[in-house]
């Protein structure tokens, strides 16, 4: 595969990433929700930052960034996160 594929396959993965972060960010529960609830804002700052990084690099190749709803849905190999609410105890275990 080669660098220009890794990067258009990346774009909307990354977006996936992020919004998955934030639907945790904002229904995560219980015992361990405050340190959590923070660090998954961070996760999905970081990650929105790095998909505009490797998008900007998309463009400056010659590349559209294709970052729809249709395509990160078609394409992503993140897992779906369950609606509603998450027990933070349940969810993250190590």
């Amino acid at each position: 595969m080669d660098r220009h594929t890794v990067e258009q396959e990346l774009a909307p993965l990354l977006v996936d990433l992020a919004l998955t972060a934030k639907q945790a960010h904002w229904n995560v529960s219980g015992l361990w929700f405050r340190p959590l609830h923070a660090q998954l804002d961070e996760l999905a700052d970081d990650v929105r930052g790095w998909s505009d990084d490797v998008a900007e690099r998309l463009t400056t190749i010659g590349v559209a960034a294709d970052a729809r709803v249709e395509t990160v849905a078609k394409t992503t190999p993140v897992g779906s996160f369950p609606s509603g609410f998450v027990e933070s105890a349940r969810r993250w275990r190590r």
